[in-house]
């Protein structure tokens, strides 16, 4: 849309209470980017043959 603002980013405003930086984040995240960030692999067990196996 030409000449409309986009809407501030209240998660990534520091002096933003922490609640209200959760609640816009979620807000702007779909299911499946909140799925993913439910189920990473954690680095030190990321080896070739975890990703090969698991993911």
């Amino acid at each position: 849309m030409v000449g409309k603002e986009e809407e501030p980013c209240v998660y990534q405003n520091p002096d933003a209470p922490v609640e209200a930086r959760v609640k816009d984040l979620l807000s702007r995240m779909t299911l499946p980017e909140k799925i993913g960030q439910m189920t990473q692999i954690e680095r030190r067990v990321a080896s070739p043959a975890a990703i090969r196996d698991f993911f």
